[in-house]
């Protein structure tokens, strides 16, 4: 059996990717000791490239939509699987797939560090807080959706996030199709859809905060 790890506890469009930079500073010397404050503005996505074989996709919302735990922001807010039971963040990457395989998730961030269920917490924020099994675990709550997040400003920097076909469960789930959300200050930036074959590990998207 693999995973026991103690947790602490802690599209929109294919590629709507305009070239953003840099970073500005605002004060605010309205404190009580009267000194400035500064505060950065938030980190923006700069570009994203699919990884072979990964299909950028534009999938509609609607504002008087129901969530689904679908891996997709079904009603236009920016939350990825609102009411679903994971949480959401300064970044949210939530991936589903259509058989009971257990596939797993993997996020490198700029710091090289790997958010995965093998290390669910990175120095930098990123957190697994959703861990799916497919139907190697029949009683498991939203068993084919998982989730990383990073709840607070997180590291600019390229960011990289791979699929791996682990287990086909003792199934014939056989080729299994994944998406994969990426939102980023509470916005969807990105809907990626890819098809992955037993034992296979794919990288789905690298993409850049500035």
């Amino acid at each position: 059996m693999r995973r026991s790890v103690a947790v602490p506890a802690f599209v929109t469009c294919a590629v709507l990717f305009a070239a953003c930079g840099g970073t500005t500073t605002v004060t605010d010397d309205t404190t009580s000791t009267g000194e400035e404050v500064e505060e950065l503005t938030p980190l923006v996505l700069a570009s994203a490239e699919p990884g072979e074989g990964v299909t950028p996709v534009e999938i509609p919302c609607a504002e008087a939509a129901e969530e689904a735990c679908n891996a997709l922001d079904d009603d236009c807010d920016g939350v990825i699987d609102e009411g679903c039971g994971y949480d959401t963040g300064e970044i949210q990457i939530t991936a589903a797939w259509n058989t009971g395989a257990d596939l797993d998730l993997y996020v490198t961030d700029p710091n090289e560090e790997v958010v995965s269920f093998q290390r669910r917490l990175a120095a930098s924020g990123g957190h697994l807080d959703h861990d799916a099994r497919g139907e190697c675990r029949e009683d498991q709550r939203q068993a084919r959706v998982e989730n990383v997040v990073w709840s607070e400003r997180p590291t600019p920097g390229t960011y990289r996030i791979e699929l791996h076909y682990l287990f086909e469960c003792d199934t014939d789930a056989g080729p299994t199709t994944a998406t994969v959300s990426v939102a980023v200050g509470g916005r969807v930036v990105g809907v990626w859809n890819h098809s992955l074959l037993p034992n296979e590990r794919a990288r789905i998207v690298n993409f850049t905060l500035e």
